[in-house]
């Protein structure tokens, strides 16, 4: 019997597929919204780190989708750094505002996802060109 070879988007990879999806959608949603505040009279620090965070995840994230989707073998390093910068930007976020509620979850799943793109038989196979 010959043996299947995994690879693909699927599996547990379609988990972070669809996180990278939602996540771009709510950051640009946050963009746009924060975009207008952060020209007002009233915009603060706080309001200037979300709108250079919704910019800069929202570009990671759908540059990591592209990459996903073309099955480029640098991928995976594009995903491992967009989840890095959300933790940074959650730390970053938590400092300003004090709730630092997420900043847990957010690294723990980082840290979950990053040791599954580097040992997944599944991600070696897909992202090869």
């Amino acid at each position: 019997m010959a043996e299947v070879k995994i690879e693909g988007i699927g599996g547990w990879l379609i988990l972070p597929t669809i996180g990278l999806f939602l996540n771009a959608i709510g950051w640009l949603l946050i963009f746009a919204t924060w975009e207008s505040l952060l020209f007002s009279e009233k915009s603060g620090l706080y309001d200037l780190i979300i709108f250079l965070t919704s910019v800069i995840i929202s570009f990671l994230e759908i540059y990591s989708l592209v990459l996903e989707f073309k099955k480029k073998k640098e991928f995976p390093k594009w995903a491992i750094a967009t989840l890095w910068v959300g933790v940074v930007a959650t730390i970053l976020l938590s400092v300003s505002d004090g709730d630092y509620s997420y900043v847990f979850g957010t690294t723990i799943g980082a840290m979950i996802w990053t040791r599954y793109f580097n040992v997944s038989v599944r991600v070696k196979n897909t992202f090869i060109r």
